[in-house]
């Protein structure tokens, strides 16, 4: 659904409509923030959680 807005502006671009640096724009920053959050996904999976059962 983020990649809509990217995809749409591709299309535009084959179909000869003009790129706006508005645009660009946004496309840039919904495909980092997708990264970002890719990325703070990975760290937070990777974060151990102790086990109630290692204890007994």
């Amino acid at each position: 659904m983020n990649l809509i807005p990217v995809f749409t502006a591709i299309i535009s671009v084959i179909l000869g409509h003009a790129l706006e640096m508005s645009q660009m724009l946004g496309g840039l920053l919904t495909i980092a923030g997708m990264l970002l959050i890719a990325i703070k996904r990975k760290q937070v999976s990777q974060i151990s959680v102790p086990s109630i059962n290692s204890e007994a």
